[in-house]
């Protein structure tokens, strides 16, 4: 199965925390953070993840993707292959 970050063909900006392109008129938005974890834990941690949305361009306001993506999604490829497969642009094949 291929990469389905690579069906990304319209990059707008992109840097190693922040990307915004388009996928098929859907603008997909993704942002690297640093998410510090409540008082009484260890501070010097914090967790990473990737916030992901992916908005409808029919629809005012409309979102397919709005939130974080898994646990286990580490790089900024894998967040742009998780944003099209959670908002269902791109199927998963068996």
């Amino acid at each position: 199965m291929t990469d389905p970050s690579s069906r990304i063909k319209k990059t707008f900006e992109e840097t190693e925390t922040y990307f915004r392109g388009q996928y098929k008129g859907y603008t997909i938005e993704i942002e690297r953070e640093e998410i510090h974890p409540l008082i009484g834990y260890d501070y010097d941690d914090p967790e990473i993840l990737f916030s992901i949305h992916v908005y409808n361009p029919e629809i005012s306001f409309g979102t397919l993707y709005d939130g974080y993506a898994p646990k286990h999604v580490e790089t900024m490829r894998q967040a742009k292959s998780e944003a099209l497969r959670g908002s269902q642009l791109v199927k998963e094949t068996p």
